[in-house]
């Protein structure tokens, strides 16, 4: 059974075309091919009837098609509307909706066997036709994709401007998408209680091609946001016996700063935990590491030392330059702490905990032996490489690095990639296309300015 949207606020339109029309939304119209059938706007197959939209004081015509030999009838069309057949495989629905049909409309289209089949066919499939505005909120009706299309300020590298596709508008509640800067997020998992999903489709289907088939096939592959730890392989759990296995890995990082030119460079790695028991209590935990005494220096040389953090049910937030635990008062505004260690998580004053913009390395990764902290001499390795604050992870990847990230980053130029993404709202879904950074804003070349289309399937 197709999920269904209720709700009153998208619009549909479908042109009138010459032939047999319903004033009676009980009854059927039955095949009556046409003469002048007229250019379809869109052609969908029957099984993939979803959400189609017609734009009032327009004339919409959506091209069904179904199978060789058998035949579609429809019931429910709004007022003014026709379904007739053009060819063996063709029906169209034409409908030039007036400003008073403005709303959501069911429309229901059975295919069966032709009189005679040897084979008996009976299906039927409940589609919503919405008459629509050409505007709705800030985007735009854009008949050639058949999507609406908007573009989100995201400028405000501080807050996310959040956006409501069901009307087009930015808004702090009722939100389905967030945006800041590059970044995009979903509502759902750690971003949100709206409970929305998403699944990168990537470069399989255009968005033209992307259909509620596609959606209802995705099963267990939907994605809700959940937070992006870079320092999150320091132990191993074993399943069967419960127990907490200390890996030992070596990570940099730099430090808590109001100024990132401010920040120390530190190495440390998690040696053991002891005394802890089931979650939040960690009981202790010892560290090595290593601090750099000069700011914004990245050598990591020195004598290293070993510490207890009693962390117990936690959090504890750690400061380095202390080498204890600090109590701020709001840790979201404080650059008093590093790292905060809870429920046997460590996450950094970055991202979505703290403004500190503490970033990580996993040197680990690069060392023959990952657990010999004294053989890492510097933040990053010989030649250079990034370190990773942390961030929130959605099904829109958001990465100048990862190759299904939303956008690639060359010649200081950030260039979509074209994929097309499937939301999951729960009682509707929508496909989405990221086709724009940047804009003009005052006649200059403007980031930030993230432009997409979407539509309801």
């Amino acid at each position: 059974m197709r999920k269904q949207i209720l709700a009153t606020s998208v619009v549909v339109a479908l042109a009138l075309l010459v032939g047999c029309s319903s004033d009676d939304d009980n009854n059927p119209i039955g095949p009556g091919p046409q003469p002048n059938p007229g250019t379809a706007d869109v052609t969908v197959a029957f099984t993939d009837l979803g959400w189609e939209a017609a734009v009032i004081g327009d004339t919409t015509i959506i091209a069904v098609t179904t199978t060789m030999g058998n035949q579609l009838a429809a019931t429910s069309l709004p007022s003014g509307a026709s379904f007739d057949e053009i060819d063996s495989v063709t029906w169209h629905l034409t409908w030039s909706p007036t400003a008073g049909q403005a709303g959501r409309y069911t429309v229901s289209v059975t295919e069966s066997s032709r009189p005679g089949a040897a084979l008996a066919v009976q299906e039927t499939n409940d589609f919503i036709l919405e008459a629509i505005e050409s505007t709705r909120g800030l985007a735009t009706w854009d008949e050639t994709n058949r999507a609406w299309e908007i573009t989100v300020d995201a400028r405000n590298s501080a807050e996310y401007a959040h956006l409501d596709l069901a009307t087009g508008m930015i808004t702090e509640t009722d939100w389905d998408m967030r945006f800041r800067r590059f970044e995009i997020g979903l509502n759902g998992g750690v971003s949100g209680s709206g409970g929305v999903t998403g699944y990168n489709n990537r470069d399989v289907k255009t968005f033209a091609e992307v259909s509620m088939a596609d959606a209802e096939i995705i099963g267990a592959g939907w994605v809700e946001d959940s937070y992006d730890l870079q320092i999150n392989e320091w132990f191993i759990y074993n399943f069967v016996t419960h127990q907490l296995t200390m890996t030992s890995y070596v990570y940099s990082m730099w430090e808590a700063a109001d100024d990132p030119a401010n920040a120390h460079a530190v190495k440390f790695r998690v040696d053991s935990i002891v005394g802890g028991g089931m979650p939040p209590n960690m009981g202790t935990m010892w560290i090595s590491y290593v601090r750099q005494d000069v700011a914004g220096s990245p050598s990591l040389t020195g004598a290293v030392q070993t510490l207890a953090i009693p962390v117990g049910v936690g959090p504890a937030y750690f400061d380095f330059a202390t080498g204890s635990i600090v109590t701020p008062s709001d840790p979201m505004t404080s650059y008093d702490w590093d790292i905060r260690i809870e429920n046997y998580e460590i996450r950094m004053n970055s991202g979505p905990f703290g403004p500190g913009s503490c970033t990580a390395f996993p040197w680990h990764r690069e060392l023959t032996d990952p657990t010999d902290i004294e053989s890492v001499t510097s933040i990053v390795p010989p030649g250079g490489a990034p370190t990773f604050g942390e961030g929130i992870a959605s099904a829109i990847v958001s990465s100048p690095t990862a190759t299904d990230s939303w956008y690639e980053y060359s010649n200081q130029q950030l260039t979509p990639r074209g994929f097309v993404y499937l939301l999951n709202m729960g009682s509707a879904y929508y496909k989405v296309e990221l086709t724009g950074y940047y804009g003009i804003l005052s006649g200059q070349p403007t980031s930030a300015m993230i432009t997409l289309m979407y539509r309801e399937l």
